[in-house]
């Protein structure tokens, strides 16, 4: 195995085995007993999922240079040999750099002896691990591959095996999560094990209108008001199937009242009828707000119906380990390659990000973008925010600006002052030529719009004028959007 890798390489020195137990004493914070550490980046090419996971149990050592069967091993040139460890002390978990060339990373901070919790994000050169208290999948389950379900983290893991245990007892279900979480796919994945014959039907709460509510729920004669015409309710439609209820919050108390008898018995009447109508139906609800927030939107009587198949599903910024594979999924859903579409710094950005909508917002941010300064243009127009705090630590400790997306007048007046040099803008901004050529292209919308000026080369003229403000300087105060105007 190590012959075939050629960024293995034996090791000099150390040896995966105990050390001598530092100096210092420090008490652990976040008590994060069971570590287990995964490879999110670079994935496995097909599925996005981890290239590999390992549990620490004393001390984990990671490197290129160390045996794969004891340590982590990473196929990355710009690795150390040994790189760093994860050890266990004082009840917690702790990551140490030894000493490599290129420095060690915890959630955008170098790092020397720093303790670990659960979710975080380790950077060593072009490898990014995730740290987790339980183990995240490292191949798609074909239970949730054939509902059309990614899932890898172990919080979205645990809520489908409780979904699929509440499917079997025929109970009402609550969703309950953010916006944008995915509650209406997890809705189709419970429809979909529950094995019915019937459709899933679903319905929006917030745009229904409480005058209608109930004739449009369970149906109306044609006398029971003027103009009134014998229809099938959504619970009609979805008779042996599946009710979705999305924004149940949304209702007023009174219409919330109409459905106490459906949640109960699964009965019902039409409008104008005092025939009792029986329904084989599957009801799941859906809503965005907290604990506090349902105990104040729902009546009581619905709350104790709904309590027993509660569900809670976390936003995206809670389950890091799913972030890769939606990517993949998103990117490959627009026919492009993922690999052009995303690199280490992009993915340590999306990581690390907030994303206040959730799945929604990153698939909004992958479905236009064709390379990783696309990715990360539409993540602050967007307003995706990578935490202030850790980019100005990064920028102190690298010695380099954490660049927004120039605008268009920054960038006219950088190529001016360049004579149109690639060469000399990229040397100014200390980016890559290719990341010039790509923030050009898009603030510029295409490369025949680019500031005409005269080429010069590096030798040619005094270029920049010494002082003169770097691309952080100039766009401190401007918006870190290309928007295309002045």
């Amino acid at each position: 195995m190590e012959d075939d890798d050629p960024f293995w390489t034996a090791p000099t020195g150390k040896v995966p085995g105990k050390r001598k137990p530092r100096l210092d004493r420090r008490k652990s914070q976040f008590g994060l007993a069971t570590c287990r550490v995964s490879q999110v980046w670079p994935p496995q090419p097909e599925t996005g999922f981890p290239a590999q996971a390992m549990q620490v149990q004393e001390e984990l050592w990671i490197g290129r240079g160390f045996p794969a069967e004891t340590a982590m091993r990473l196929a990355d040139g710009n690795a150390s040999r040994e790189h760093a460890r994860i050890y266990k002390r004082d009840g917690g978990t702790w990551l140490e750099d030894l000493g490599s060339t290129n420095g060690t990373w915890l959630n955008g901070v170098t790092a020397r002896d720093a303790e670990i919790k659960d979710g975080d994000i380790i950077r060593i050169a072009d490898t990014i691990l995730l740290i987790s208290a339980a183990p995240p999948l490292t191949s798609p389950a074909p239970e949730y591959v054939a509902c059309g379900i990614v899932a890898c983290s172990p919080e979205l893991c645990a809520v489908l095996g409780t979904a699929a245990a509440l499917v079997k007892e025929r109970i009402p279900i609550l969703l309950r999560g953010p916006t944008g979480a995915g509650k209406e796919v997890l809705a189709h994945f419970i429809h979909r094990r529950s094995a019915r014959t019937g459709k899933l039907q679903s319905v929006n709460c917030a745009g229904m209108p409480d005058a209608l509510m109930e004739s449009e729920l369970f149906g109306s004669t044609g006398h029971a008001y003027t103009g009134a015409i014998d229809k099938a309710g959504h619970v009609e439609a979805a008779d042996k199937g599946t009710l979705f209820l999305d924004e149940l919050t949304q209702l007023t108390h009174c219409s919330q009242a109409r459905l106490l008898r459906l949640l109960q018995d699964n009965e019902y009447c039409r409008v104008g009828s005092t025939v009792v109508c029986r329904a084989d139906i599957l009801l799941v609800a859906a809503t965005n707000l907290s604990m506090e927030g349902c105990a104040k939107a729902l009546r009581e009587d619905i709350q104790g119906r709904v309590e027993g198949g509660l569900l809670d599903l976390s936003g995206l910024a809670a389950r890091r380990a799913d972030i890769i594979p939606l990517a993949f999924h998103f990117v490959r859903l627009h026919n492009r390659k993922p690999l052009d579409v995303l690199d280490t710094d992009t993915v340590e950005r999306m990581l690390l990000a907030d994303w206040p909508r959730n799945v929604r917002q990153l698939h909004s941010v992958l479905r236009l973008s064709g390379n990783p300064i696309h990715v990360i243009a539409m993540m602050q127009k967007l307003g995706v925010v990578y935490p202030k705090d850790e980019q100005a630590a990064r920028s102190a400790m690298r010695g380099r600006a954490v660049h927004p997306f120039p605008t268009k007048r920054v960038f006219e007046n950088l190529f001016i002052a360049a004579g149109g040099n690639v060469t000399l803008v990229a040397g100014r901004l200390r980016v890559p030529r290719k990341w010039v050529y790509d923030w050009a292209d898009h603030v510029f919308d295409g490369r025949e719009n680019w500031p005409k000026v005269a080429k010069q080369c590096p030798s040619d003229g005094p270029g920049f004028a010494e002082g003169e403000p770097t691309i952080s300087d100039s766009t401190r105060d401007m918006p870190s959007e290309p928007d295309g105007s002045e």
